[in-house]
């Protein structure tokens, strides 16, 4: 089972000087750095990861010393944007991406005769050419969707977006060069493998973001990716990770980089569900998810009714999350009157289940 990856936190300050109000955003290009810990199920309900890693050396040099490898375009800039209350809404792109899976795998299942490497590549309208990154697919849609962004403080605030993402995927000899024709065996849309597009959603939820950017050594982006004043800010304990999207829906764990800053994606576990049987004087408890992007643990707690109305919980059995489509069992000692999963993420956030009566 896949473990998100826990990445050692840089300590890089920010300074923070005074902003007047009405300090608007600008157009303007977020550029990120996918973190390891990335993989595709394929094909998909197989159970065949292929881990992918970001693969800055198709970018021109300007943006690939940075180890940018994906880029993210706000279309529009907002004006006036008055803290705390300033809200509006931009459209966004995914305008580049270049991934590459870390090791070669038999391309049998997916029709592929022998041993191959996967591309996972977008690349539309841009600033400036980027002649070794290759557009095969013709029919890739464009990743567009809209960013909504809150100006709650003088110096920033947070966002929220959904962007369903397509791309090409293109399967070369292992070994091969993606950009030598010979070498390239296959290539087809993301979306031909991934249909819904719910299954190929990346989602933010609440990132906060500044106006200011990190201090040195952040690197300055170059003259045409500019930032518009814009730049995401987790919190300090923020944990990271990404992953393109397993068959089961709502599975993307896609955490990526901004550069040296880091910039999460909030994901919850799915298909959460607890079986309760009650068997003598213990219980017997099952706890299966689809999916666990963001799961750190689960915690199995017992509730007992109370004569004022109210219920005492105690904790039956908790288990670290595998991070990935999982069943988990315990048996309770103590026969409780209901039962409910407790999620605690990795951000710090704590979701709570419906509770399900012993029965």
């Amino acid at each position: 089972m896949k473990k998100i990856l826990v990445v050692p936190l840089i300590s890089m300050g920010l300074s923070l000087p005074m902003v007047a109000l009405s300090s608007p955003i600008e157009p303007g290009f977020d550029l990120l750095k996918t973190e390891s810990g990335t993989e595709i199920e394929l094909p998909p309900g197989s159970g065949v990861l292929v881990p992918l890693e970001g693969n800055p050396a198709l970018f021109p040099s300007v943006l690939s010393g940075r180890g940018a490898d994906t880029i993210v375009e706000r279309k529009q800039g907002i004006d006036p944007f008055d803290p705390p209350g300033g809200v509006g809404t931009v459209d966004i792109e995914l305008v580049a991406l270049s991934l590459k899976s870390t090791v070669s795998f038999d391309g049998t299942p997916l029709g592929i005769l022998g041993m191959v490497d996967l591309y996972v590549i977008v690349k539309k309208a841009l600033p400036i050419d980027f002649p070794n990154l290759p557009q095969l697919c013709t029919t890739v849609s464009s990743s567009t969707s809209s960013m909504t962004i809150k100006h709650t403080t003088d110096n920033g605030g947070t966002f929220t977006s959904n962007l369903t993402v397509d791309a090409c995927l293109i399967f070369v000899t292992a070994g091969g060069n993606v950009n030598n024709p010979a070498d390239v065996v296959d290539f087809r849309p993301l979306s031909s493998i991934l249909p819904d597009p719910a299954d190929r959603t990346l989602r933010a939820t609440d990132v906060p973001w500044s106006h200011t950017p990190p201090a040195a050594p952040w690197p300055t982006p170059p003259s045409d990716f500019p930032a518009g004043g814009f730049y995401p800010i987790p919190p300090e304990d923020m944990v990271t990770a990404a992953a393109i999207p397993h068959n089961n829906r709502n599975s993307w764990i896609f955490w990526e980089i901004a550069l040296l800053m880091k910039h999460g994606v909030r994901l919850e576990a799915t298909d959460v569900t607890l079986n309760v049987s009650k068997n003598g004087n213990q219980v017997n408890l099952t706890l299966t998810t689809s999916s666990e992007p963001n799961a750190a643990e689960f915690l199995i707690l017992r509730g007992d009714k109370l004569d004022n109305g109210g219920t005492a919980m105690d904790i039956a059995c908790s288990f670290a999350s595998k991070g990935v489509s999982s069943s988990y069992t315990c048996t309770d000692d103590v026969v409780g009157d209901s039962y409910r999963v407790l999620e605690k993420e990795y951000d710090g956030r704590v979701i709570l289940y419906d509770e399900v009566t012993t029965h």
